[in-house]
């Protein structure tokens, strides 16, 4: 399955893009941080979240064919 994810901030600086499409197996958000980790070893150590087409989840989702997928590091406000 083809899949885009976005990076952004400390999140894209440390996997060197901001946005790439990927072929992965799977069909869930796990599988995809799972395929990311292994292609990007530096995501073990990082903290964020996940957006799936711009809504962000906090649990393991299932995802189809063309899905965007963007990993947010924490955020400051003020």
């Amino acid at each position: 399955m083809k899949v885009k994810v976005l990076y952004f901030a400390q999140v894209a600086e440390k996997v060197g893009c901001s946005k790439e499409e990927i072929m992965m197996e799977g069909n869930t958000t796990e599988d995809l941080l799972n395929y990311l980790k292994n292609k990007y070893a530096v995501l073990n150590d990082m903290t964020f979240k996940l957006a799936v087409d711009q809504t962000l989840i906090h649990e393991n989702i299932s995802i189809k064919d063309g899905t965007e997928v963007a990993l947010l590091p924490p955020f400051a406000g003020g």
